[in-house]
């Protein structure tokens, strides 16, 4: 989660403790898929796993690999992302957030790339409390503007 191993191990603790599920994958409405990596997010189309027309090996063979996925581009984040999720009105939206950063990702109509990077202000009280850590972010209805 961090470069610094004490601080990762206080935020591995916490998000088990409170039984948060990091949601490091996500998909849209067109099939696209969305991986949280370290500090990276990586765009994929799982549309080649389905080929049902030249089947190569069973379905119940080994589990998905990652050179499987078409691979549609990556770009870097400046956190380590917690979580993900689209917005349900428009699926160039993305929101990401860590234990203190979230941002809104606004991504291209391919959906292979970064349009465009929109940083949240999380108004955090660490000084009055150790483990405050941003746990979750949802979409509002009717949020996005763009």
């Amino acid at each position: 989660l961090s470069s610094d191993p004490s601080t990762d191990r206080i935020k591995k603790a916490l998000l088990s403790k409170n039984s948060i599920k990091r949601s490091a994958l996500v998909s849209d409405s067109r099939g696209r898929i969305v991986v949280a990596e370290p500090n990276a997010l990586f765009f994929c189309s799982a549309l080649p796993l389905v080929n049902v027309r030249y089947p190569t090996a069973p379905s119940s063979s080994s589990p998905i690999d990652r050179n499987q996925l078409c691979c549609l581009g990556s770009n870097k984040i400046d956190f380590s992302i917690v979580g993900m999720q689209f917005c349900p009105e428009n699926d160039r939206h993305l929101v990401i957030w860590g234990t203190a950063e979230a941002s809104i990702i606004v991504l291209s109509k391919k959906c292979d790339r970064v349009e465009k990077k929109i940083d949240l202000v999380i108004e955090l009280e660490p000084h009055e409390c150790d483990s405050e850590y941003l746990l979750k972010c949802d979409w509002l209805p009717s949020s996005e503007t763009h």
